[in-house]
């Protein structure tokens, strides 16, 4: 029999960042039966999981289908050809196809943020190669970076210290650009096929969200007030916006009562730089 002095709903988001994995989970909508013999009943108290950050991950073999995110490509009817290669390379970005003049393509790439949260960093690895004299800015993300060298860098972006209510997410955009140029007898030098540049996402952002996990619609025989006895019932819905939920149980007396609530969930664990704190 449980002395029911004090009752403590808590659902909890199980949401981690840190070291050089992470674990990424997907719930929502859980829902707790509960039974618990309690002896004398009293008004029973509600607490939530704290605001938590999480590394979310778009583009990535790794995850069902490549997760491939949304985009929106600007150059249409040129020389140059967005691509996407999230469920093999994880790599979004712009290949030249064509010959052109004057001309230049961008792939948008948004990261929204979580709701009621912001983006605080993003890290990921750009590669640009086979440039010629025409592509005279290709760049992700900031102007001069990745360097046409033909091999993959790596990058680590501040985007937010706190929350921020115009722009709480960020977007990575992919340019490749031919430019006017001339040679030395005055003729325009066309851009060829071949120059590449694209960035693999899949290297994480780290996202925070200030809005914790809510309980709703909480119910049951255990709430019933004075004193109790025998098997009794209570009830509750926990959502989240942020990460998702992983558990939800039941505490009297600041020890755990029945069994907890575990959501299954879908994980799969990758190496990402953007776990790391710098």
């Amino acid at each position: 029999m449980y002395d029911g002095r004090k009752l403590n709903l808590e659902s909890r988001s199980k949401w981690r960042s840190g070291g050089a994995q992470i674990w990424r989970m997907a719930a929502s909508g859980l829902a707790l039966m509960a039974v618990a013999i309690v002896g004398f009943g009293a008004a029973p108290s509600f607490s939530a999981a704290a605001p938590s950050r999480f590394t979310y991950e778009v583009c990535d073999t790794a995850l069902p289908g490549g997760s491939v995110p949304a985009t929106t490509f600007i150059g249409a009817g040129g020389p140059f050809t967005p691509f996407q290669e999230c469920g093999t390379g994880g790599l979004v970005g712009i290949r030249e196809t064509g010959s052109g003049w004057g001309q230049f393509g961008i792939l948008m790439v948004p990261v929204p943020a979580t709701a009621g949260g912001y983006v605080e960093s993003m890290a990921m690895t750009g590669f640009a190669c086979w440039m010629g004299p025409t592509n005279t800015h290709p760049h992700i993300y900031e102007d001069g970076w990745p360097a046409p060298i033909c091999r993959d860098t790596l990058r680590y972006f501040h985007v937010h210290d706190g929350p921020n209510p115009y722009a709480p997410g960020t977007g990575v955009n992919v340019a490749l650009n031919c430019d006017g140029v001339y040679d030395g007898g005055g003729n325009h030098i066309n851009c060829q096929p071949g120059p590449t540049i694209g960035a693999q996402l899949h290297r994480g952002h780290r996202r925070s969200t200030r809005t914790p996990p809510g309980l709703s619609d909480v119910a049951g025989s255990l709430l019933a007030g004075g004193q109790i006895r025998g098997h009794q019932e209570i009830s509750a819905k926990a959502t989240d916006k942020g990460g998702g939920l992983s558990q939800l149980f039941v505490l009297v007396n600041g020890i755990r009562a029945g069994a907890t609530l575990a959501q299954p969930c879908s994980s799969t664990e990758v190496p990402t730089p953007a776990s790391t704190e710098r």
